[in-house]
């Protein structure tokens, strides 16, 4: 995972890739339904969600590590998934992150394979490049032994996307320097503490550089290692955790502006929380009860209070624990969720577009994922932005319908980036989006998110064209003698 540290959500380009919209603004029940599972591999044991091809909408990718396969799971934006397609990795995957690693605007995966060993070093992770048609053939590197934790990061600084692989056969973490093309150097090799299973990135220590964090199982440990900004990191910090950590995710549970690392203790049916203080080490961890057997952990706001809650799949209970954070550190009563037999694998993810969080589990004996959709009050948008077509110079607005528990809030978007209220657009946190007197710089892709007390849909795309004024040669909205002065120089005459 990669972090930017003083936020209060962790920006993560790895397995779950997002989690939801904007964040909601209220107080509301947890509540979750069922969705319709989908078929996997066999054994399936790491899960990311992203867009694979660009439509809007969440789609699965699913370790199988008893099939050395990926399975292509494509959402529909309702919380279905299409049929699915199996793509050939390295043996046992183990982890999948996914990131943009030859910025050509589509993901990529990578998975790490833990059954490579020294005895077949050059397979440790297997890299696909995404593209319109879906993806390459994977391009297998090597690594440590028994690959089984993997981030996706800009490690040196250089704006190109690096890979960290925590090896828990050789207790070290490979670091492979991306070239910017999706292909990557032959492995470097940092030492941390026993039996690394996961592995996130963050500036930890809040000196502006990117550094590693591992959950060391065997060790019963969580250890920070300090980049120095070009690739390469100090000897671990290691911080106990009372228990055998096999997972980890990183947010901002006492809004401190400093990131905090919640763990998986399998063998307490706890998790664990030690907060993060910048500079300094990691404060004692504090336990809470989850299910029995928890595997993994990631985070999310599930009650639309603004706070990371932490989701636990409980691999022996066969359910899903949620515990959600107060504001300060803390993290409440457990509430347990039905997800299948055996769920390894936790993310969050929006999977019907309507703005809240969903889950998606990885159930390791019954072959397929399992879909938790959030359903608590929602607002539902009833009437989108529609597109227009406009001569330069024209008063244009945009405007959205909702309904729902409120009050309601809005921010409108131009090509992905929020807008403020100035000379021309009004109305940015409206119904209604107004710009004054169009131009080429208003051309683009309008949307609206749509924020409620639990859910934050953001609208469908609407498109602004604007057109130049019959007579309009230098585009200044105004056909004037300017624009004679340029036609009839064009032919080499003047006004007399």
């Amino acid at each position: 995972m990669l972090t930017e540290t003083k936020q209060r959500w962790a920006v993560v380009v790895a397995a779950c890739i997002g989690i939801g919209g904007a964040t909601a603004l209220g107080q509301c029940p947890v509540s979750f339904a069922p969705g319709p599972a989908a078929p996997a591999g066999d054994g399936p044991f790491a899960l990311a969600l992203t867009d694979v091809d660009r439509d809007g909408n969440l789609d699965a990718l699913v370790g199988n590590t008893f099939s050395d396969s990926i399975t292509l799971l494509m959402g529909d934006g309702t919380g279905a998934f299409s049929p699915p397609t199996n793509l050939p990795v390295g043996p046992g995957p183990a982890a999948l992150a996914v990131g943009d690693l030859n910025a050509d605007g589509w993901p990529d995966a990578v998975a790490a394979n833990e059954h490579s060993d020294a005895n077949d070093p050059m397979v440790g992770i297997s890299v696909l490049l995404g593209g319109p048609g879906g993806f390459a053939p994977a391009v297998d590197y090597g690594a440590g032994r028994n690959p089984r934790g993997l981030a996706i990061g800009d490690l040196n600084g250089d704006g190109i996307l690096d890979l960290a692989v925590a090896n828990r056969g050789s207790a070290d973490i490979s670091v492979l320097t991306g070239h910017g093309d999706g292909t990557f150097t032959t492995p470097a090799s940092f030492p941390t503490d026993g039996g690394p299973y996961d592995v996130a990135l963050a500036d930890i220590t809040g000196d502006g550089h990117v550094d590693l964090v591992t959950a060391n199982l065997g060790a019963g440990t969580v250890a920070v290692l300090a980049g120095a900004g070009d690739g390469s990191f100090a000897t671990p910090q290691t911080h106990p955790t009372g228990g055998n950590p096999g997972s980890l995710a990183l947010a901002d549970l006492n809004r401190d502006g400093w990131l905090d690392v919640v763990v998986s203790h399998l063998a307490t049916d706890q998790v664990a929380v030690l907060l993060g203080s910048g500079s300094g080490p990691l404060a004692a961890p504090v336990a809470y009860d989850a299910g029995d057997g928890p595997f993994d952990v990631t985070v999310g706001d599930w009650n639309g209070d603004g706070h990371p809650d932490v989701a636990a799949a409980n691999s022996t209970a066969g359910t899903v624990s949620i515990l959600t954070g107060q504001g300060d550190g803390t993290l409440g009563t457990p509430l347990d969720l039905t997800a299948g037999t055996r769920p390894v694998r936790v993310c969050a993810g929006d999977l019907n577009n309507d703005g809240a969080p969903d889950l998606v589990t990885a159930d390791l004996v019954d072959d397929n994922i399992a879909v938790l959709l959030h359903d608590g009050p929602a607002v539902a948008i009833t009437r989108h932005p529609e597109s227009q077509e406009v001569f330069a110079g024209a008063f244009v607005q945009f405007s959205v319908q909702a309904a729902g528990p409120g009050p309601l809030h809005y921010q409108w978007r131009r090509n992905g980036q929020p807008l403020t209220n100035d000379a021309v657009h009004q109305g940015v946190t409206t119904d209604t989006l107004t710009i004054a007197g169009a131009t080429d710089e208003s051309r683009g892709v309008y949307d609206v998110t749509v924020i409620g007390a639990c859910n934050a849909p953001r609208s469908a795309a609407a498109f602004l064209s604007v057109q130049a004024l019959p007579g309009d040669v230098d585009r200044d909205c105004d056909v004037d003698l300017s624009d004679l002065a340029i036609v009839l120089g064009t032919f080499g005459m003047t006004c007399p």
